[in-house]
């Protein structure tokens, strides 16, 4: 990594807005973003959901998107607009799209890797790795072909992991159509889910894994005492597959 380099970390608005009503914070991005920082790498973010601002692509090294079924098109304008303004950046891009088809991505001549594997432990080796193609979790492109790097282990010890960087968006923008309170937010207390649904990505894949009932009421006391949130949305594939243990967090919250 060269002392310069910043991340930009972008979520796209969905094509049609108006069919989404409801908006919280990108936990993933969020997550990411703090995973970087405390590995001493600056990571900004912008939310298209909640706000419209010009950035100045030029400015970064590294331009991630988070895609996801309902942005896709946006996104794939938003990279190419990117790579046009900055082409020496690095765009890389993940998200439940990316996970359920990576192969989808590799038309666009803009895109530098698709990670189709959790974005913590992978967007950071991608960074600071001078050879991109033995990062597992990636399709990579390299010269003009796309290389598959091989499949990436889940991240198992969800506890390690940092705090999400709510400090990087606006939480008074994001709302909910059925709530009580502001400002709201969101909370992932665990990740995966074992079961078949047809209709769902299985953008964590089907390995649960979850944080213990103290690091989860650890997370919402902080989210209370240092933002003020006043409701949180638990944002689980299965926040029930563990019943135990969703009756201990509830036991500790009271």
């Amino acid at each position: 990594m060269q002392p310069t380099d910043r991340v930009l970390l972008i979520m796209e608005r969905p094509e049609h807005r108006s069919f989404y009503i409801n908006t919280l914070p990108p936990m993933g991005l969020l997550s990411m973003a703090s995973y970087l920082e405390k590995r001493h790498i600056s990571a900004d973010i912008v939310d298209y959901n909640v706000e419209d601002v010009n950035m100045d692509f030029k400015e970064y090294q590294f331009i991630g998107f988070s895609v996801y079924m309902s942005n896709i098109e946006r996104s794939l304008r938003r990279i190419k607009s990117a790579k046009k303004i900055n082409p020496c950046a690095k765009i890389i891009i993940g998200g439940p799209s990316c996970i359920a088809d990576p192969e989808h991505f590799m038309q666009s001549k803009d895109i530098d890797a698709i990670c189709f594997c959790e974005g913590e432990e992978a967007l950071y080796e991608y960074i600071v790795s001078k050879d991109k193609t033995g990062i597992k979790g990636f399709l990579v492109k390299d010269g003009d072909a796309w290389m598959n790097t091989g499949e990436r282990d889940w991240i198992k010890d969800l506890d390690a992991l940092p705090f999400p960087s709510l400090n990087k968006v606006r939480l008074n923008k994001y709302d909910l159509s059925v709530r009580k309170a502001k400002p709201i937010s969101s909370i992932i207390t665990s990740r995966g889910c074992p079961y078949s649904c047809i209709f769902c990505f299985h953008s964590l894949g089907k390995q649960w894994r979850a944080c213990s009932p103290e690091r989860v009421v650890e997370e919402i006391e902080w989210q209370v005492n240092r933002f003020g949130v006043k409701e949180l949305c638990i944002y689980d594939d299965n926040f029930t597959l563990d019943v135990n243990r969703a009756k201990n967090i509830c036991d500790l919250i009271i």
